[in-house]
């Protein structure tokens, strides 16, 4: 299930039960990634961004590459992995959407100012009680794996971009709350209609 209804927009964030995702992965067609030159993909070693006993944030990608090597496509995402039971799965993947292989690192720098931006006054909608302005910062239908009530008064909190593209930021918060208690957040964030939106939130609770 997406997490967004423009199928233009570039990021995505998608949460899977079994049905949805054996649909997702009927659905796959090379043969359009074949016509662009692809011959293999070149994937990002994952990176454990936060852990806990049933939860794991795994940040990673891959670019795809034509017959000289050279890039054509590039993508980075996280994946959300939890274990509610006896075992492990991906419960969401937070996407930044795929581009080519040209890295734009001024128009990523200015999409990871404006997404930290978001998220910073989202938390202090939070901290104020502010729900209509928490609630416009986000992107509908929101996915939000999380579970418990989070304290809204922060000791600290520190917010940067963990993942980066053009269109597309994934923002990582660290906080520590005064009741002693601490969160390690990421959030995903991209814009439509010329504004940043949050579309994805998974946060790992007193980790």
């Amino acid at each position: 299930m997406s997490a967004l209804d423009d199928s233009s927009a570039p990021v995505r964030s998608y949460c899977f039960s079994g049905a949805a995702g054996k649909a997702y992965a009927d659905a796959a067609d090379w043969t359009s990634r074949v016509a662009t030159g692809w011959i293999r993909t070149h994937g990002r070693d994952p990176i454990r961004l936060h852990e806990s006993a049933d939860r794991v944030h795994l940040v990673g990608g891959s670019t795809r590459l034509d017959a000289n090597d050279e890039p054509i496509l590039w993508n980075r995402v996280t994946y959300i992995l939890t274990r509610p039971g006896s075992s492990w799965g991906i419960q969401a993947r937070f996407s930044l959407g795929a581009y080519d292989g040209r890295e734009d690192e001024a128009a990523t720098s200015v999409a990871s100012d404006a997404a930290t931006g978001v998220v910073r006054r989202y938390y202090g909608a939070l901290a104020t009680g502010d729900g209509n302005t928490s609630a416009e910062l986000c992107r509908y239908p929101l996915i939000d794996v999380g579970v418990g009530e989070r304290p809204t008064e922060y000791r600290g909190l520190t917010v940067r971009a963990a993942q980066a593209g053009p269109e597309g930021v994934l923002v990582e918060v660290l906080a520590d709350h005064a009741n002693g208690g601490a969160e390690r957040t990421v959030l995903v964030v991209g814009r439509w209609s010329g504004a940043c939106r949050i579309a994805g939130i998974s946060r790992i609770l007193n980790p």
